[in-house]
């Protein structure tokens, strides 16, 4: 059963806001469209496997993209599945070409046709993460329970090969496809040996949901990008240019003819998600590019926003796009 539904990463949805109003011969453009796909990817894996994750039964509660805080350190789940008897946590790899777990040397390579890359060993990570989330749990008095650490491989066409223990990748790197299978396997040799604890799973789940925050990366602060650096105007959610005019009630893109009567609603977004969450009507002018407050003020007010009179601010809302 799904507790926490995945959403588009934060930091993702900051980038595709971004992207599109950065000059085209912006130094950093190259590293924010890399940046992006790289999450894309990322999070085209982990949908991939809650595909799978479908199957499991209601004694299964599943959190998707756990973010929780230690020390001043941050714990991040891609897949967090709590049963009566154990503790799953599933760090999702989408990764292309030929993957070699060295677990001599403690690295990760992949091989493509155009290069070899070195990234830092998931099962340490995995490892690390999971040392974290016991002494989270210990932190906040709830019951110990047997922790289970998986790498899933969302990519049916990577090929895997291993230099070293062999045995021991095989027990910790999976396919996504597999990953139920293996939970079920483990489930049943848990029953063997203990009885079930929905009680547990129930209070440990109800702590996390309590504590969870998102995850998001200051893109601006990393890239160095500049407010004045930023494009105004309402971009065409077609062609994604900037040469929409509103008139008799619709959004008219002077490029491609699109013709839009919500064009704001994603604009609006675009400002909560590369500004702040409250927005003035002299804001939402200068950034949508229109001369008429009284328009203005119109499209704030059928908006999926709230009206703060004390501060005349709009506050806009965070669930606008998916």
């Amino acid at each position: 059963m799904f507790i926490r539904y995945r959403k588009k990463p934060h930091t993702l949805q900051i980038l595709d806001a971004l992207i599109p109003r950065i000059a085209n011969n912006h130094k950093q453009l190259p590293k924010l469209k890399e940046y992006a796909a790289r999450l894309q990817r990322g999070y085209n894996g982990e949908r991939r496997l809650d595909y799978y994750l479908r199957s499991l039964t209601d004694e299964f509660y599943i959190l998707n993209d756990v973010s929780l805080k230690i020390w001043n350190k941050d714990i991040q789940i891609d897949s967090l599945i709590i049963s009566p008897h154990s503790f799953y946590m599933i760090e999702v790899k989408n990764f292309d070409g030929t993957l070699t777990f060295d677990t001599l040397q403690k690295q990760l390579i992949q091989t493509t046709r155009h290069q070899e890359t070195s990234y830092t060993y998931p099962l340490t990570q995995a490892d690390n993460t999971v040392y974290l989330m016991m002494q989270w749990l210990q932190q906040h008095q709830l019951p110990s329970i047997p922790i289970h650490s998986y790498i899933a491989l969302a990519d049916p066409s990577t090929v895997v090969r291993v230099q070293g223990d062999e045995e021991m990748i095989a027990k910790r790197v999976i396919r996504a496809e597999e990953v139920t299978l293996r939970m079920l396997q483990t489930e049943k040799a848990c029953a063997a040996r203990d009885e079930k604890n929905p009680q547990r799973r129930n209070q440990i789940t109800n702590k996390i949901m309590e504590r969870i925050k998102d995850f998001s990366v200051d893109v601006m602060e990393k890239y160095n990008i500049q407010e004045n650096e930023i494009k105004k105007g309402t971009r065409c959610t077609e062609c994604g240019g900037f040469n929409m005019i509103y008139y008799y009630g619709r959004w008219r893109c002077q490029s491609c003819g699109t013709s839009n009567k919500n064009a704001h609603e994603v604009n609006f977004h675009d400002y909560y998600l590369l500004y702040k969450d409250d927005i003035t009507v002299s804001e939402a002018m200068e950034f949508l590019n229109m001369d008429d407050r009284y328009k203005t003020y119109r499209l704030l007010k059928k908006s999926n926003t709230i009206y703060y009179p004390q501060s005349k601010t709009w506050i806009l809302k965070s669930d606008i796009t998916n």
